[in-house]
């Protein structure tokens, strides 16, 4: 199965790149993925959230027009169990291709264009608020949780 993640910015924090690393590579048993860090320019950090937003936008956008099956990572998404999790990333093995893609958006969420285009795939993985870093290890784990879960592994405990 191909698994494209794609994300806006690089990681900065040291503890999430080494947690990162290490989901990464026990991934590569598991799935072909395809991880893409989206470059954007310093100076938007300063900028006011909305406007942030919509300046990540076409970049979001460009990267993701050629992937299939996208789900946006978004607090506003439906929420699932880790196996409920595994069940969709089956189903898109099975039934979709075999590709899912998964975009993380910058620091504000996602432009008003990129919702308008994939919003209707939204995955939540907390009602609770993270940062956009944490989010990205936080979803590597389920990512291989939900492989884990797939292939009966001892990693997830009911």
């Amino acid at each position: 199965m191909r698994v494209n993640l794609v994300v806006v910015a690089p990681t900065t924090e040291g503890y999430i790149k080494e947690g990162e690393a290490d989901y990464l590579s026990r991934l590569k048993r598991l799935c072909t993925l395809q991880r893409e860090e989206l470059s954007v320019k310093r100076e938007w950090g300063r900028l006011a959230g909305l406007e942030q937003r919509e300046r990540e936008a076409p970049l979001l956008l460009s990267a993701l027009e050629t992937k299939r099956n996208v789900w946006l990572l978004d607090e506003s998404g439906v929420a699932m169990s880790s196996i409920e999790f595994s069940r969709m990333l089956s189903h898109a093995g099975i039934h979709e291709g075999g590709e899912i893609t998964f975009a993380i958006g910058g620091a504000y969420g996602f432009g008003s264009a990129v919702l308008s285009r994939y919003g209707a795939r939204k995955l939540s993985l907390s009602r609770m608020t993270f940062t956009h870093q944490m989010v990205r290890l936080l979803f590597l784990e389920q990512l291989y949780r939900g492989f884990m879960i797939q292939r009966g592994g001892h990693y997830h405990h009911e």
